[in-house]
């Protein structure tokens, strides 16, 4: 079966093109529901996906009779994007998400039917300061269930995907979503780079390359003093003492990683111990802080770290999975 999967975030669109779990072809568009907060309206989005569909199968001249399924994860499904489907409340399997999959044509696309996933919310009490507790993904979830035949069965774990909102997200050893953590790591560290004082000192722009000792340095400054002063150290760091830009690029990841395991670590969400092992999706520059910091800060913990390779496609291969959980694939 040839099967459609479209992920939309907050800033980007990729549609992915299948012969059942084998990809075949990839069409990304920088449109994402930051267009529809802009414009007022989803024309963006619509578009970006019926062009992008139009483009796969031109490449491989196919019609939209030939598709057999289209499947949908993400932000599209948030009041921003093209149908608001209702998050549904840990813990979650595949088969739960599957049954509060909303079916819908959108004409401005195409006539085919689109099968949305829902995302998943933390399952909290109504006691005061349960805000804390509280939390909510859309897209990370399916990204979690494939990221799970890289995980033994039966082992609890923790699975980080680092990104402009990096998750956290808890299965148990049943391999049940059980809730999820969010920080802003990505838009923080881009806020610093291109928005604040310390921009030339980082030149405004990222680094490709971590400086190990820098990622560290920044990571016990952070726990030591708090990340305000520690970020503001940037700059005496590159006035008084010279530090590369990639130096200092590392101490700013070292400084915010710090503050995504500290929260990671003193959830309040779970009652009991956190599990034990932590799987770090990627390898992007923030991936790779993580998963160093991770290794050094906190050795009792396993830290392992799932390859570009092994994850480049994720999301559309978890909402593979929901479709088979959904028998909307044989």
């Amino acid at each position: 079966m040839l099967i459609l999967t479209i992920d939309t975030g907050t800033t980007n669109t990729r549609v992915r093109l299948w012969r059942g779990e084998q990809l075949v072809d990839i069409e990304k568009a920088p449109v994402g529901v930051k267009n529809t907060s802009i414009d007022g309206n989803t024309t963006a989005i619509t578009d970006a996906i019926r062009h992008a569909i139009e483009a796969i199968l031109q490449r491989h001249q196919l019609s939209e009779s030939d598709i057999g399924l289209t499947l949908a994860s993400g932000m599209i499904s948030s009041k921003l994007g093209l149908v608001d489907v209702a998050h549904v409340p840990a813990p979650v399997n595949r088969e739960k998400l599957a049954r509060n999959v909303v079916k819908r044509v959108i004409p401005e696309i195409n006539p085919l039917l689109i099968y949305f996933i829902p995302g998943v919310k933390n399952t909290v009490s109504e006691d005061a300061g349960s805000w804390a507790q509280m939390d909510m993904m859309r897209g990370e979830e399916v990204e979690a269930f494939a990221a799970m035949r890289f995980i033994p069965k039966g082992q609890s774990a923790v699975i980080a995907l680092p990104g402009s909102h990096t998750k956290f997200v808890f299965i148990d050893s049943d391999q049940n979503i059980t809730g999820c953590s969010t920080t802003l790591t990505g838009e923080l560290t881009a806020a610093v780079t291109f928005h604040t004082i310390l921009s030339t000192s980082l030149q405004a722009r990222f680094t490709e390359t971590i400086d190990t000792q820098c990622l560290f340095d920044g990571a016990k400054s952070a726990q030591k003093v708090g990340i305000t002063k520690t970020l503001f150290s940037l700059r005496i760091r590159e006035q008084f003492y010279g530090l590369s830009q990639e130096e200092l690029a590392s101490f700013l990841m070292g400084a915010i990683a710090a503050s995504d395991i500290k929260s990671l670590l003193t959830s309040t969400y779970f009652s009991e111990e956190l599990p034990p092992s932590i799987y770090v999706v990627g390898q992007t520059p923030a991936a790779n802080a993580l998963f160093f910091l991770l290794k050094e800060l906190h050795p009792e913990r396993t830290t392992k770290q799932l390859t570009h390779s092994e994850v480049s496609h994720l999301s559309g291969l978890g909402c593979i999975e929901i479709a088979q959980a959904g028998k909307l694939i044989e």
